[in-house]
């Protein structure tokens, strides 16, 4: 099983956002991550790194870098 961590890099500094993510996809405004535990989030940004070997994935943040903690129901936003 993959395990990532997602962090954000505004161009400065490197910045942890959330663990034990199992999946990430791509949305009209951002990026889905779901973790482990079924809790997911919306990042506004693009990936701009994956590392399997080190299970991160780094993010460029988008005009706004997260909406809302969690995300009840992703089929409302379809």
């Amino acid at each position: 099983m993959c395990i990532a961590t997602i962090y954000v890099y505004d161009g400065n500094r490197t910045q942890e956002v959330m663990r034990d993510v199992v999946s990430v996809e791509p949305e009209n405004d951002g990026i889905l991550l779901t973790t482990i535990l079924g809790e997911e989030e919306l990042l506004r940004g693009r990936i701009k790194n994956i590392d399997f070997l080190k299970h991160s994935v780094i993010v460029e943040p988008g005009d706004q870098q997260l909406r809302g903690k969690t995300v009840a129901n992703r089929n409302e936003r379809r």
